[in-house]
């Protein structure tokens, strides 16, 4: 039963030793025996005849010399081709060189003339290691998409940002606004658009009663993020609890240009942002709800309100372009408007998210005690429900990595200046995930 195993055994001495020294025990002493063999001084082992081979890039002393991997640096400067040397020729080109602006690739990472104080060699505007004009230095100078100017994404193990933390959540930047603000700058923050608000204006009616900064509305409606979010009105941006009535509705009979077709509306409402897109973020998203005094009597007629996010952007596809949009209309040329339903309709009472109401399809019964205390509630002499609203719906929209874009959330009435409608905007938020084209969908 023992023979098969001594003849493996036997079989497997001549293996080993053909392999060269390195494969059989990595030190050698004169005369070819093993360190540890009866011969030579050793310490009671077996002895066994190292075998030279040529040597080869595999970490072992292959030819018998003493030294793995010999003869492989054939500029002299410490590092053979088998442990990276890019370049065995070049004695100033090695791992661990410090790379210099010289067009070539010093410390074999791979990249020419990347990593070095002052340089910007990704291109993201930021220089490594350098604070210059006031900018904070990049701490990565290899990916355009890593940098101050960049987003933190969770989860993928790198301080994308350059702020010394890996994939910290991304907080609010709302808590200090005041509620009582006018401010366009302040709703963007209110909103969660911390950074890159380039310029930020309202549009429309005059009065500051149309807008609001807010941390309820009703008694159930509250921030997605953060503790405020803001809100526009075709009316006042109060709810029924403040004593507003959107059933009857405020005129003030004021005019204006729609952001997204440029038809004349009445009681606009809008909040135009200049928004720089961070060096790593394809796309955006933000939350709304949308109400309106106009369900159930004027759904289906020329007396529809509307809510509309009007984006200016290279990464729109092309019927989404203002520019190439002569006429506006639900099911074809959007004129930038980015927020409608899965069936391309705009967001009015026509629209099939707006679910919050009671009374014809698609409103959800079980959903209408959502509009409690916030005025949309208001039923007519016959005890029947007049208003409604959206739910929390979520649109996102793709964008071009450090463009400059334009966004407008507008609410606008058609055709009158009364029976009021409302949005609410919060937890707008950079991704790094790109997306085909605008899409809007309910929260769950």
């Amino acid at each position: 039963m023992r023979r098969p195993l001594l003849s493996s055994l036997v079989l497997a001495i001549p293996l080993a030793a053909s392999l060269g020294c390195g494969a059989a025990e990595t030190s050698v002493v004169t005369g070819g025996k093993k360190d540890g063999g009866t011969a030579a001084g050793g310490d009671g082992g077996t002895a066994s005849t190292c075998l030279p081979m040529p040597e080869l890039c595999d970490g072992l002393d292959n030819d018998c010399d003493g030294v793995a991997d010999d003869g492989f640096d054939a500029d002299g400067d410490g590092y053979s081709v088998c442990v990276e040397d890019c370049n065995d020729n070049d004695p100033t080109s090695h791992p661990f060189a410090v790379e210099v602006l010289d067009s070539r690739d010093n410390d074999c990472d791979g990249k020419v003339d990347n990593r070095i104080s002052g340089v910007d060699s990704d291109g993201d505007g930021y220089q490594y290691g350098t604070p210059t004009n006031g900018l904070p230095p990049d701490c990565n100078d290899d990916e355009a998409f890593v940098g101050p100017a960049a987003i933190e994404v969770t989860g993928d193990n790198t301080d994308n940002n350059c702020n010394g933390q890996v994939d910290e959540p991304v907080g609010a930047c709302d808590a200090n606004v005041a509620l009582s603000t006018t401010a366009p700058g302040d709703f963007a923050r209110a909103a969660e658009i911390c950074s890159g608000v380039s310029s930020s204006s309202f549009g429309g009616v005059s009065s500051t009663e149309p807008r609001a900064v807010r941390e309820r509305f009703g008694n159930s409606w509250v921030p997605k993020a953060g503790s405020r979010f803001f809100m526009l009105s075709t009316g006042r941006a109060r709810d029924g609890n403040e004593g507003n009535s959107p059933q009857n509705g405020t005129d003030f009979y004021a005019t204006g240009a729609s952001p997204s077709d440029g038809s004349s509306v009445n009681d606009l409402s809008v909040l135009t942002l200049t928004l720089k897109v961070p060096s790593n973020a394809q796309s955006f998203s933000f939350d709304f709800a949308f109400f309106s005094a106009e369900f159930p009597e004027f759904v289906g007629t020329q007396f529809n309100d509307r809510f509309v996010a009007v984006l200016t952007s290279q990464a729109l596809p092309a019927k989404f372009n203002a520019a190439a949009c002569a006429v506006a209309s639900e099911s074809g040329c959007r004129s930038g408007n980015i927020s409608f339903d899965g069936n391309g309709k705009e967001v009015s009472v026509n629209n099939n998210y707006f679910v919050v109401c009671q009374g014809q399809a698609p409103c959800n019964p079980s959903l209408f005690g959502q509009l409690a205390g916030t005025g949309f509630e208001a039923q007519d002499p016959n005890g029947r429900p007049k208003g409604g609203g959206s739910g929390w719906l979520t649109t996102k929209a793709p964008v071009k990595p450090g463009e400059t874009i334009k966004l407008q959330f507008a609410v606008y009435d058609v055709a009158d200046g009364i029976y009021d409608s409302a949005v609410l905007v919060d937890n707008f938020r950079w991704e790094a995930q790109s997306v085909q084209g605008p899409t809007t969908s309910p929260i769950n």
